[in-house]
């Protein structure tokens, strides 16, 4: 694919390369980090930048991938934005991220490049993250992922107060948050958050993500980054975790064939990787806006790859 670089917010996004991201095969992430294979055959992918904060992010999805469509609406909440339609946002957004985009952005300011971590498998609840032993030596200041829908962002059980409060200095108000990969990360003795990367109705057909969101997030995230990169964050020795209460939920979850969302609570799946609600006004809104913008897009000269057609409306 030709290269195609578009302004959006305060960063250069490669819409060729964050289309690489959203398709590209598991397996082929070994071509650019350092492959774990687990004794059960699962994997994770390391990158070791000598860092002294990690980057967390996953590489399985809910759907399979189809060719992504990038548009800007002209009307509705999203009006505006740059918007990428894909069923591989969650969490192949949080992917290009780290890094493409974080990488950078840390050069621009001098700031020191982070360690990555990719696992598999957070869909399911069973996130290989779980095997991660953690840096060679000492340990990480504190830990970030990118996979969480919508702009905000979520502590799980990391609660220690000085993290939380500064965390509110930068992001506003922090939430608890249900689980992702970093809630199978507590082994590491450091504090956690998942940041909003600005993606809805990602367990749906009709995933998007508004690109101008995630822009601002990324600001936030680089001004919290310029802040506390060197300052560590760790888990006061004797405090008693509560990780227990989100993680047996999680499993248990797993093992019934639940989804859980905030917004409307557990639901039982006709499909275990597939969660998709009804509820919501505003997923409702949203997904009238997708349906609009899926039929409106122009053809690109590529064939689909799946039955709907997804094409670029916009070039860019």
């Amino acid at each position: 694919m030709k290269k195609v670089i578009q302004k959006v917010g305060n960063y250069d996004m490669d819409f060729s390369l964050l289309e690489k991201r959203l398709t590209q095969p598991i397996p082929s992430f070994n071509e650019e980090l350092e492959k774990i294979q687990l004794p059960d055959g699962r994997n994770l992918f390391f990158q070791d930048n000598g860092g002294d904060v990690l980057a967390v992010a996953h590489l399985d999805a809910t759907m399979n991938p189809v060719e992504p469509c990038f548009l800007v609406p002209d009307k509705g909440y999203f009006s505006g934005h740059s918007i990428v339609c894909s069923t591989t946002v969650d969490d192949r957004l949080g992917v290009f991220t780290i890094l493409d985009i974080l990488p950078k952005a840390f050069e621009r300011q001098g700031l020191p490049k982070v360690d990555v971590l990719l696992t598999e498998d957070e869909e399911i609840m069973q996130s290989t993250a779980a095997y991660f032993n953690g840096k060679k030596e000492g340990r990480y200041n504190w830990m970030f992922q990118f996979d969480r829908g919508g702009t905000d962002v979520v502590h799980y059980q990391y609660r220690e107060f000085e993290w939380l409060k500064n965390l509110q200095r930068v992001f506003g108000q922090v939430s608890h948050g249900i689980g992702s990969d970093i809630c199978f990360l507590e082994h590491l003795d450091c504090m956690g958050v998942n940041i909003g990367t600005a993606y809805y109705d990602y367990t749906s057909p009709h995933a998007f993500a508004s690109l101008t969101e995630l822009s601002e997030m990324i600001d936030r995230f680089v001004d919290f980054y310029t802040i506390f990169h060197k300052r560590g964050f760790f888990r006061p020795a004797g405090q008693i975790s509560n990780s227990h209460h989100t993680r047996s939920a999680y499993y248990r979850a797993a093992r019934q064939g639940i989804a859980y969302s905030a917004a409307y609570g557990w639901r039982y799946l006709s499909n275990r990787s597939y969660f998709y609600s009804s509820n919501s006004r505003r997923n409702k809104e949203n997904r009238a806006n997708a349906n609009n913008w899926f039929s409106q897009a122009k053809r690109s000269g590529k064939p689909a790859n799946n039955k709907r057609e997804r094409r670029v409306r916009d070039k860019v």
